[in-house]
């Protein structure tokens, strides 16, 4: 006789719960909703940062250029004149006095065509500032220009000892130990950066600014106080501020070799910032 399979009890699922199915179905869909939520929101910043960076490239290259063109070519023009007058005054030391007096005027004439251009750069030295700061970032902006470096400004020895310091000396005392501790300094600060190959130091030494316009500044006032010595009357006794005139020539070339390294450091400062664009 066949077995009379007993009836299932009302309400008492076959194969196991449907509900429980059901439950299982709506927790799968639930999460397939919320992962294709997350995911969409992180396609979404992702697309978001990529468009802010094709932003970022695009700004870079429609007024980068313009900015690199406008500061390098008015900072590159200070510098090779300021290169111009150490040239001309290292040749003023020739024995022959017609050569060293023609040196000497050609020196006094580029000194004197320097002023167009320092006058341009102070016009136009606040707007470079913000221009690379809106472009590439502030730090561009700190080393263009910074009114504290206003205050470092060599004293009537032509040497600024310490930062924000200018160390006037009374009437009549002489340069000779300040000239000769500045020489030293300068002479250690361009050693170090050509045998290590890098420009950090403007960012690290506290005697050394880091803006092209205190550099530039500094080496126009020494070059300044130098012609003064340079053109006193031979018959006239030179004052004490020109004592030891070799060495006082020394920190005119070294001066002007660092507004060059100051403007390579601003465009090095721009080639890193572009790079991480």
């Amino acid at each position: 006789m066949a077995e009379i399979e007993e009836p299932e009890a009302p309400g008492r699922p076959k194969h196991g719960s449907a509900s429980g199915g059901a439950v299982a179905f709506s927790l799968k869909a639930l999460a397939t909703t919320v992962g294709g939520a997350v995911l969409t929101f992180g396609i979404y910043l992702a697309e978001t940062a990529y468009s802010n960076h094709l932003e970022t490239i695009r700004r870079h290259d429609a007024q980068g250029i313009e900015f690199q063109a406008q500061i390098l070519d008015l900072t590159g023009r200070i510098e090779g004149e300021l290169t111009e007058i150490d040239h001309s005054l290292r040749r003023a030391n020739d024995r022959d006095p017609a050569t060293r007096e023609q040196n000497l005027r050609d020196a006094v004439r580029i000194y004197d065509n320097l002023a167009p251009l320092y006058a341009q750069w102070r016009r136009d030295r606040l707007l470079l500032r913000n221009r690379g700061s809106q472009i590439y970032g502030p730090e561009i902006g700190d080393i263009t220009y910074s009114v504290f470096d206003e205050a470092i400004e060599p004293n009537n020895c032509g040497v600024t000892l310490l930062s924000g310091s200018t160390h006037i000396l009374p009437p009549g005392a002489g340069c000779l130990m300040q000239r000769r501790e500045e020489y030293y300094y300068l002479n250690r600060v361009v050693t170090r950066i050509n045998e290590t190959r890098s420009l950090a130091l403007f960012n690290s030494d506290p005697r050394l600014p880091k803006t092209f316009q205190a550099n530039a500044a500094i080496a126009r006032d020494v070059i300044h106080r130098y012609l003064i010595c340079m053109s006193a009357q031979p018959n006239h006794p030179s004052p004490p501020n020109c004592e030891e005139p070799p060495v006082f020539l020394q920190i005119v070339g070294l001066r002007v070799t660092l507004v060059g390294l100051a403007r390579a450091n601003l465009a090095d400062a721009i080639r890193t910032a572009s790079a991480l664009r």
